[in-house]
C-alpha cells in the first residue's frame, strides 16, 4: 500500500489550508488598521474599531460625521484620521 501526501491525494486538506490563510490575513489586517490608528492618535479605544467591525476596507469609507457621531470620537482625532486616509488614498 502507498501513502501519498499530495494536494490532490487530500484536496480537503489543500481548502482548510487556504481558508485558514484567509483567515489569517484578515485577522492581521484588521489588527494591523486598529494598531496604525492607535499609534497615530492614541486618543481613542481601538476597541471602539473592532466593535464596529471596521478594517482597511472600510477605514476609507468613513466619514467625519462617522468618526464624530457614530464612534463617538474627539474632532481632533477625527479630523487627524480622514487627513491621513486622505493621504494615503492620493498615494
Amino acid at each position: 500500500m502507498m501513502f501519498t501526501t499530495s494536494s490532490t491525494a487530500y484536496p480537503h486538506v489543500q481548502n482548510m489550508h487556504r481558508l485558514v490563510a484567509a483567515l489569517l490575513f484578515v485577522f492581521l489586517l484588521l489588527l494591523s488598521v486598529v494598531s496604525l490608528l492607535c499609534l497615530m492618535l492614541c486618543a481613542f479605544t481601538p476597541q471602539t474599531f473592532k466593535d464596529h467591525m471596521i478594517d482597511g476596507e472600510t477605514l476609507p469609507l468613513l466619514s467625519e460625521e462617522h468618526l464624530l457621531d457614530t464612534l463617538g470620537l474627539k474632532l481632533g482625532p477625527a479630523l487627524k484620521i480622514r487627513s491621513q486616509v486622505g493621504n494615503a488614498d492620493s498615494v
